[in-house]
């Protein structure tokens, strides 16, 4: 999961392939839809999903991060 401005898509291309095509596929729905919440628009590695919402201000949020460790049954 990304959650980002899609002025930095670029910065993703590394880790998710194909991702500048999807952003093209979700600038071409954006011009025809009003990009109502839930709205799917896949491209070949995956897809975007368009969710409005409110979000904390980041001083009351907290960071979250996923790492998975191989043959440590016991860290996580």
């Amino acid at each position: 999961m990304i959650i980002d401005s899609l002025e930095h898509i670029k910065f993703y291309e590394k880790q998710v392939m194909g991702i500048s095509a999807g952003y093209d596929a979700l600038m071409q729905y954006l011009k025809h839809e009003d990009g109502n919440d839930g709205a799917k628009i896949p491209f070949e590695h995956g897809y975007f999903m368009i969710q409005n919402g409110t979000t904390k201000p980041l001083n009351e949020g907290t960071f979250e991060a996923h790492r998975k460790i191989y043959g440590c049954s016991d860290c996580a």
